[in-house]
């Protein structure tokens, strides 16, 4: 489908923009690097997902396994990933690498428990859901000093949910295939979500900076 493959070309392109967005701002303390490094594996997992999809999707089927291999890693990683930067950024207390480690293990023994049980539609809805919820939460919390952090946050958060709740991606909706809007909304997401982290690691970074300068007067 030339449809999908358009799509998810989108999608690979924001997914990367995003990541290339936060990788700009990964030179902060060694704690805010562990959220960003964080959030970075969440946007290579969309970013390959969807390259992987394209090439499915506009070369042939023969990428068909790799492709649900990395659609499924972005499923259930992606966003917790990113969810988890956001909560660490906003904690005056972060997640070290080694916290990062374990959360990484745990995600996947969470899974594997939910496939073996043959939970994994509730279980995908409720990590995505929590993630989500955790994403706007911690943006509206930076409404009050860094209003465009909120802004942008909440928007991603909104985008993505309502691509999973709303669009889906089984069936057609006024003539589009839902899974093509499903990627336009997850690119757009992914869009706003990177500039909220963006803009939250360059005012962390400013404050972590204005406090070695008062300390050193």
């Amino acid at each position: 489908m030339l449809s999908t493959a358009i799509s998810d070309a989108v999608l690979c392109l924001s997914s990367g923009f995003a990541l290339v967005m936060v990788v700009q701002r990964s030179n902060s303390s060694e704690t805010d690097r562990a959220a960003a490094l964080g959030a970075m594996v969440g946007f290579l997992a969309f970013t390959l997902a969807a390259l992987f999809g394209t090439l499915r999707f506009g070369l042939g089927e023969q990428w068909r396994e790799v492709h649900n291999l990395f659609s499924q890693v972005a499923t259930f990683m992606a966003l917790p990933l990113i969810g988890t930067a956001f909560l660490c950024l906003s904690l005056p207390r972060p997640l070290s690498r080694p916290g990062w480690g374990r959360l990484l293990l745990a995600l996947m023994v969470a899974f594997e428990f939910a496939r073996r049980l043959e939970w994994i539609p509730q279980y995908r809805i409720i990590l995505g859901a929590t993630a989500l919820l955790l994403i706007a939460g911690c943006s509206i919390y930076q409404a009050r000093r860094h209003r465009s952090i909120a802004l942008f946050g909440v928007a991603g958060a909104s985008a993505s949910a309502i691509a999973g709740l709303v669009i889906g991606t089984q069936g057609s909706l006024s003539g589009w295939l839902r899974v093509d809007l499903f990627h336009y909304l997850l690119a757009l997401s992914n869009l706003f979500l990177a500039s909220a982290l963006f803009f939250l690691l360059r005012h962390r970074m400013r404050e972590k900076n204005q406090q070695e300068r008062t300390l050193a007067g």
